[in-house]
């Protein structure tokens, strides 16, 4: 069990370093019902989840990380509709449909590429 501990607590400095190397800040959600809704309420459907847990947020932003021709944008943007979708996909055939895909929907930022110099490897499954 410990060991596992470990395993969660290294995962959580990995993302909130990687937030924080881009300006971001990760926290957990505590509701002001004062609810846990990670044990009551969460893992039903994960729509359902966003959509509640983002209930007082205003305008939450979404990043759909790997958006490949958008098919998550639309149920974002349906489950979300005052949101603000970031869509990242690096694969330039891909990013090219996205584009197309989701200039309808606006309030929509896809991005493909970064402005970080350094390497990087994906793997393009030909399926």
């Amino acid at each position: 069990m410990q060991a596992v501990t470990q395993a969660v607590r290294a995962a959580k400095r990995l993302v909130r370093g990687a937030a924080h190397a881009v300006g971001l800040e990760v926290s957990r959600y505590r509701p002001a019902d004062g609810r846990d809704y990670v044990i009551t309420r969460v893992g039903v459907s994960a729509l359902r989840d966003m959509h509640e847990l983002l209930a007082d947020v205003s305008t939450p932003i979404v990043f759909d990380v790997g958006a490949n021709v958008g098919q998550s944008v639309a149920v974002f943007r349906e489950a979300l509709p005052d949101s603000i979708l970031h869509a990242f996909e690096p694969g330039p055939e891909a990013f090219a449909e996205l584009e197309a895909n989701t200039r309808r929907l606006g309030n929509l930022q896809p991005s493909g590429r970064f402005r970080v110099h350094g390497f990087c490897s994906r793997t393009i499954s030909p399926t």
